[in-house]
């Protein structure tokens, strides 16, 4: 696989759920990236307003016309206030992409990278 480096952002709906774009150093325009909230135990459906961190289920569109799905995984990085890191995982478990996130005007934004 080549490697990739890209940036996005995702802006959290009122149920949730992540909507936003992407692009990287292959592309040659922003896509669209969804991605809805899995509810557990451990995240209870109730979500805070600006509350990013928890798993989701996640699809995009690539360059090539075709949709990914992925598991996504959002949580604070430990000893850092206000940064966030993501790990995209293929449904087999396999890791596909790492990145880290910052908030800015209750947008997360930041920058990725393939394995």
């Amino acid at each position: 696989m080549t490697k990739v480096i890209g940036r996005f952002f995702f802006k959290l709906t009122v149920n949730g759920n992540l909507l936003g774009e992407y692009s990287n150093d292959k592309s040659t325009s922003c896509v669209t990236e969804a991605a809805n909230r899995v509810f557990s135990v451990k995240c209870p459906e109730r979500v805070s307003r600006f509350d990013f961190e928890g798993s989701y289920e996640s699809v995009w569109r690539e360059i090539a016309n075709t949709s990914v799905c992925s598991n996504l995984t959002i949580s604070r990085k430990t000893g850092y206030n206000g940064i966030y890191t993501l790990e995209w995982t293929s449904p087999t478990g396999t890791a596909q992409f790492h990145g880290e996130g910052m908030l800015c005007d209750e947008i997360l934004i930041g920058n990725y990278w393939s394995h």
